[in-house]
């Protein structure tokens, strides 16, 4: 039997590649070479992308811890619009002489608070006259009138009437309907303030009307189981 004798091939030896150019490939099984096709087949370790918009994120949420990175200050936010009442607390204290009549003896005595839309008193009003405001109120405040609440006081006695104010009313005035009024005495004018729950303060004695936005002299204000918030401008 004759035998066939094969001379084996030299088998053709190639560099290795160098590990500078050598792709480090992720993944759970290896991929055969003609698989890997493109860089979409392929999945390299690469630092990742910090890009502007995440590096603004970065920086924003920094500043909102409070760390120092020379953000700039926060834009301040519009004021809060002011405070408008939507009720007065009307303070009256009577003194024991109030409104003495010919008896010398102290009268109970109606008074009238009207909501004003204005100010009765404003430069570009006529001057109130006062026997024209007694005579006929309504005809007086004209315009200007949008409310008005009756109430009687009584000789040494402090009430406190809580008010509920309509949303266009600026001023309040106070009249007091006195036995023998002394000129302007028997009226008020108080602008309302813009503070909650204001106090309009008023003092009854003999036959004056005294007060506004603070206490008149000898006016007692412990009397009244209650707080004012300090007057302010409107």
């Amino acid at each position: 039997m004759n035998r066939t004798q094969f001379t084996p091939q030299k088998v053709l030896e190639q560099p290795p590649l160098s590990m500078s150019t050598r792709p480090a490939y992720t993944g759970s099984t290896s991929q055969p070479q003609s698989e890997v096709t493109a860089h979409t087949d392929v999945r390299r370790h690469y630092p990742p992308r910090f890009t502007a918009a995440a590096s603004a994120t970065t920086v924003w949420l920094l500043c909102e811890a409070g760390v120092s990175l020379g953000c700039a200050a926060k834009q301040a936010q519009p004021a809060a619009p002011a405070h408008v009442p939507s009720r007065v607390q009307v303070l009256v204290q009577a003194g024991p002489a109030l409104n003495l009549g010919a008896d010398s003896q102290p009268w109970p005595t109606a008074w009238t608070l009207y909501q004003l839309r204005g100010d009765p008193e404003g430069t570009d009003r006529e001057p109130l006259d006062i026997a024209a405001l007694l005579a006929d109120p309504d005809a007086a405040l004209a315009e200007l009138l949008v409310d008005q609440q009756p109430h009687t006081a009584f000789p040494a006695t402090a009430t406190r009437h809580v008010v509920d104010l309509a949303p266009e009313v600026t001023h309040l005035l106070a009249l007091a309907r006195f036995r023998e009024p002394l000129g302007d005495a028997s009226y008020l004018v108080f602008a309302v303030p813009r503070s909650a729950d204001p106090c309009f303060y008023l003092g009854l004695d003999r036959s004056e009307l005294d007060g506004g936005a603070f206490p008149p002299p000898g006016f007692d204000a412990a009397a009244f189981p209650t707080t004012c918030p300090p007057a302010t401008a409107r």
